[in-house]
C-alpha cells in the first residue's frame, strides 16, 4: 500500500435551482480553527462524506479519488452520497434537516462556477480562505501550479474568497462521429474539404471557424437528405446553455449586463448572435430549442455535439457501445482566429460545507485532489479534460489524454488557445450574487422560446426578456 508523503505543490451539471431573493438559510460559518497537522498524520481516523450528483461520469471520478487517497490515508472512510433530485435544492434540504440531524449533510460537496453562487450566498459553502492561505504559508498549496483564471472561478464574485476548488479547466469543445465525418467526405481532397483536416483524416483541425462548420454542415445536411436521414438533425448544439450562448454572445460584442448594471439585451449585438444561431436551425442543421427533437449525438444519429464533458464519456458512448470512431475538436471560433472569438469555458470542483465538523479532515482530501497524485487518478476515473495544474497540461504525457491520444484523438482540442476560454461575468455586475442564476435563467428562457421561430417572435422575447431582466435586477434585496 502507497503511504509516500504526499506534498500538493498546487462540475449538463446541475440546473438553476435555487430562488436568488431567498434569504440565507442560516448564519453562515464565517470563523474557524486551522490545524494542518492533520494533513502530515497519514494515521488519522474518521468518516468523510462527499455529496455529488447523480449524474454516472461524477461517480467515476469520485470513486477513483477516494481509492488514491486512501492509499494515503487508510484509515478515513469516505463515503459517497449520491444525492438524489435538484442538487441545489436538496442541499437546502440537508441544511434544514442538518440543525436537528447532525450528518444529514456531506462534509464535502461536489459544485461548479454557476451553481455555486446560490449555495455561498445562502451559507451552505464554508469559505476556504483561511485553508487556503495556512496551506499556502505552510508549503502546502503553491498557486502558481494552477491556471490563474480557472482557478479564481472558484471565488466568490470570481474575485474573492475560495469557496469551490476547481478539480479541472473545463471548456466547450466539438466532439464528432468521425467514422461518419470519414463516409460523408471519404471523396473530397483535403483542398475540397470545407475545413481545414488533422492530418491523415477528414476531421476538422483545431482553430476552424464558423463559417467553416456552417459551411462543413452544408455538405453533410446534403448527404443527411440524400441517404435517409432527412428527418434528422446534425447538431446538438444547446444553444440556450450558458457557456454556449455567452460565449457567442460575448464573440459578437454583447454584454448582456454592463458594469453600470446596464442590461442591453435589445441591443444590436445580442440581436446579431441570435441571428448566428438562429442560422443554424433554420438550415436544420441544429434542432429547435425548447423542443422535443435532438440531434441525438450520444445515440449516433447526429454527427457533432457542443459540449464541455469529458472526452471519455463521449468514448464510450459511441466506440465502446455502438462502434463508431469517436473524435473531436475545438469549439468553432464565431470571428476565426483574427477576431474577438470565445470559447466557453468554466469549472467544476469540490467544496466543503460549513455545517462539517470534520473540517481539517474534509481539507486533506481536498488539497488531496489538487495533488499530481489526485489529478491522475481523476483522469483514471475518466476525468480526460484538462486537469487544473499546469504541469500536467500535456495530454500526450498525462493520465488525462495519453491513452485516447494514443487511439488517435486528438486531445489537444482541449488546450488550445486556452486564452479564448472565459466565463463571462455579464450576471455579477448587478453586485447581487444571489441572483446570478435567476438573470442567466431568464436569458437562456429567451433563447430557448425564440430561436427557430419567427423573426417577430424573436423581437419580442428580446424585448421582454430586457423588461425582466431589469425587473429582476430591481427587485432584488
Amino acid at each position: 500500500m502507497k503511504r509516500l508523503l504526499f506534498k500538493v505543490v498546487a462540475v449538463v451539471v446541475s440546473a438553476f435551482l435555487l430562488v436568488g431573493c431567498a434569504p440565507r438559510l442560516n448564519d453562515p460559518v464565517t470563523e474557524y480553527n486551522v490545524d494542518l497537522s492533520v494533513v502530515s498524520n497519514y494515521e488519522v481516523e474518521g468518516t468523510l462524506k462527499v455529496g455529488i450528483t447523480t449524474i454516472y461520469t461524477e461517480r467515476w471520478l469520485i470513486d477513483a479519488l477516494i481509492e488514491e487517497y486512501n492509499q494515503v490515508y487508510p484509515n478515513v472512510k469516505v463515503e459517497v452520497d449520491e444525492v438524489q433530485g435538484a442538487y441545489n435544492n436538496t442541499l437546502v434540504g440537508y441544511w434544514q434537516a442538518e440543525q436537528n440531524t447532525p450528518g444529514i449533510m456531506p462534509d464535502i460537496l461536489v459544485s461548479n462556477s454557476t451553481d455555486m453562487h446560490s449555495i455561498i450566498e445562502n451559507g451552505i459553502l464554508l469559505d476556504l480562505q483561511e485553508y487556503v492561505d495556512a496551506s499556502v504559508d505552510a508549503g502546502l498549496l503553491d498557486l502558481n501550479d494552477f491556471y490563474e483564471d480557472y482557478w479564481k472561478l472558484g471565488q466568490e464574485n470570481f474575485d474573492g474568497d475560495q469557496y469551490v476548488l476547481p478539480r479541472s479547466a473545463d471548456r466547450v469543445v466539438t466532439h464528432l462521429n468521425q467514422t461518419l465525418f470519414e463516409t460523408i467526405f471519404k471523396d473530397y481532397s483535403d483542398d475540397e474539404l470545407p475545413f481545414t483536416p488533422i492530418e491523415g483524416t477528414k476531421v476538422p483541425a483545431n482553430g476552424w471557424t464558423w463559417q467553416e462548420f456552417m459551411d462543413t454542415c452544408e455538405v453533410i445536411r446534403q448527404w443527411y437528405d440524400a441517404n435517409g436521414r432527412a428527418e434528422q438533425y446534425l447538431v446538438d448544439a444547446y444553444f440556450d446553455w450558458e457557456p454556449i450562448f455567452n460565449a457567442i454572445f460575448r464573440s459578437e460584442g454583447a454584454e448582456i449586463i454592463d458594469k453600470d448594471k446596464n442590461v442591453l439585451i435589445d441591443t444590436p449585438e445580442v440581436k446579431k448572435a441570435m441571428e448566428l444561431m438562429n442560422e443554424a436551425i433554420e438550415k436544420r442543421y441544429v434542432a429547435p430549442p425548447g423542443t422535443s427533437v435532438q440531434g441525438n449525438y450520444e445515440g449516433g444519429q447526429g454527427i457533432m455535439l457542443f459540449n464541455s464533458a469529458y472526452a471519455q464519456r463521449f468514448y464510450t458512448s459511441l466506440t465502446i457501445d455502438q462502434g463508431y470512431d469517436y473524435n473531436l475538436t475545438t469549439f468553432p471560433l464565431i470571428n476565426g482566429e483574427e477576431g474577438p472569438s470565445y470559447i466557453g469555458a468554466g469549472v467544476a470542483g469540490y467544496a466543503m460545507a460549513s455545517t462539517s465538523r470534520n473540517k481539517d479532515l474534509a481539507w486533506t482530501f481536498l488539497l488531496f485532489m489538487l495533488s499530481k497524485d489526485g489529478q491522475e487518478a481523476l483522469a483514471r476515473g475518466g476525468m480526460t479534460t484538462l486537469p487544473i495544474r499546469k504541469d500536467l497540461a500535456d495530454p500526450a504525457t498525462s493520465a488525462w489524454g495519453k491513452t485516447l491520444m494514443e487511439q488517435g484523438i486528438n486531445m489537444s482540442a482541449y488546450t488550445y488557445a486556452t486564452e479564448r476560454c472565459v466565463i463571462t461575468n455579464f450576471y455579477l455586475n448587478t453586485g447581487k450574487p444571489n441572483i446570478y442564476n435567476d438573470l442567466m435563467s431568464r436569458v437562456s428562457e429567451m433563447l430557448n422560446t425564440s430561436l427557430g421561430r419567427d423573426e417577430a417572435t424573436r423581437a419580442q422575447k428580446i424585448a421582454e426578456c430586457q423588461e425582466d431582466l431589469e425587473y429582476i435586477i430591481e427587485s432584488a434585496r
